[in-house]
C-alpha cells in the first residue's frame, strides 16, 4: 500500500479529523488556539494557533480553498518544525481557513470549483474591508459572508499580540503547469526571497513556471507575481488600514507576504505536500533571522 492509499479521500488527502489531531500538538507545546468560526455538518471549526512568544511574527496560512489539500497536510507533517521555529520567534498558524471546503473538496462556499463570471463566495474575500484608491470601501460590507467577516476580523485582531512581519500562504493551482510565487508588500528584498522559495521548490523537483500568466491574467515574471490588488488575505495582511463595523482601523502590516502555488494537475499530492514542507522547513534560511526584528 502506498502513502496515498492510506487516506480515505479519492485524491489521497488526510481526513480532516486526522489533521486536527496532529494540530493539537501546537497546544501541547504551549501554543494558544482560538476558534475563528464554526463549520457546518460536524466539520471542525476554523482555528488559529499562536506561539507563546509574542511580538512581530511569522505567519503561516493555508487551506483557503477546499480543493487544495497540500498546504494543510504540509503543516501537519511539519508541526514539530514549526514548533521549533516558534521557540526562536513569534509565530501564527492558520492551517485550514476553510475546513468545510477541505472536508467536502469544495473550493468556494457556493461552488465546488472556480467558474468565470459568477459571484463566488470565498472565506478570504476582503474587498468588503479594504479601501480603494479613492479611500472608499471596495464593496458594501453587507455582502460579506459570516465566515469571510470573521476570518478577516480575526486576522486583524491577532495584530494586538502577534502582528505579522512576514506571511506565507500555501495554495495550489489546477490550471497551471508549474509552481510560482506571489510577492506582496513594500520590502525591497521581497523578490530576492521569492526567488529563494522558487529555488527550494525546483530543488525538490517541482516544475516552476518562468514566465506566463495565471487564469486571472496576472503576469508571471521569473516565477514571481508582484503585489496585486486581489482582495485576498495576503493583501489585507500587507495593508496598513481597513474598516470593520463602520470604523476605520489603522493596523500593523507585514513588510512582505508570499503565496506559494503548486500545480495540482502536473504534480502528485505527495510531491506537492513535500514541496510545501520544504518551504516551511527553510523559513529560517529564506529570511536569515534569529528574531523577526532583524528583518
Amino acid at each position: 500500500m502506498n502513502e496515498v492509499e492510506k487516506f480515505k479521500y479519492a485524491d489521497g488527502r488526510m481526513p480532516i479529523e486526522t489533521l486536527y489531531n496532529i494540530y493539537g500538538d501546537f497546544v501541547k507545546a504551549g501554543w494558544t488556539s482560538k476558534i475563528i468560526f464554526d463549520s457546518q455538518d460536524r466539520v471542525p471549526p476554523a482555528v488559529s494557533f499562536q506561539s507563546p512568544m509574542e511580538g512581530d511574527a511569522v505567519w503561516i496560512i493555508s487551506g483557503v480553498h477546499g480543493e487544495e489539500p497540500a498546504g494543510p497536510m504540509a503543516i501537519a507533517r511539519g508541526v514539530n518544525d514549526i514548533i521549533k521555529l516558534g521557540k526562536k520567534f513569534p509565530m501564527v498558524v492558520i492551517p485550514v481557513c476553510f475546513p468545510w471546503g477541505y472536508a467536502t473538496d469544495w473550493r468556494y462556499m457556493n461552488s465546488k470549483r472556480w467558474v468565470p463570471d459568477i459571484d463566488l463566495l470565498s472565506v478570504e474575500d476582503t474587498n468588503y474591508f479594504l479601501f480603494d484608491d479613492n479611500g472608499k470601501l471596495r464593496a458594501d460590507p453587507s455582502g460579506s459572508t459570516k465566515e469571510g467577516y470573521l476570518l478577516s476580523k480575526h486576522i486583524v485582531d491577532l495584530h494586538g499580540t502577534h502582528p505579522p512581519l512576514v506571511s506565507l500562504n500555501f495554495h495550489e493551482d489546477n490550471f497551471s503547469r508549474g509552481g510560482y510565487v506571489y510577492a506582496y508588500g513594500e520590502a525591497e528584498n521581497k523578490r530576492e526571497i521569492a526567488s529563494k522559495i522558487l529555488y527550494a521548490m525546483a530543488k525538490n523537483k517541482m516544475p516552476v513556471i518562468a514566465n506566463g500568466k495565471t487564469r486571472f491574467n496576472q503576469k508571471i515574471v521569473n516565477g514571481i507575481i508582484g503585489s496585486v490588488f486581489d482582495s485576498s488575505i495576503d493583501e489585507l495582511i500587507v495593508s496598513d488600514e481597513c474598516c470593520f463595523d463602520g470604523k476605520e482601523v489603522e493596523k500593523p502590516y507585514a513588510d512582505m507576504a508570499f503565496v506559494i502555488e503548486t500545480p495540482s494537475k502536473n504534480a502528485s499530492l505527495i510531491k506537492r505536500v513535500s514541496t510545501h514542507l520544504v518551504v516551511i522547513k527553510n523559513i529560517d534560511n529564506f529570511f536569515e533571522f534569529e528574531n523577526p526584528q532583524a528583518l
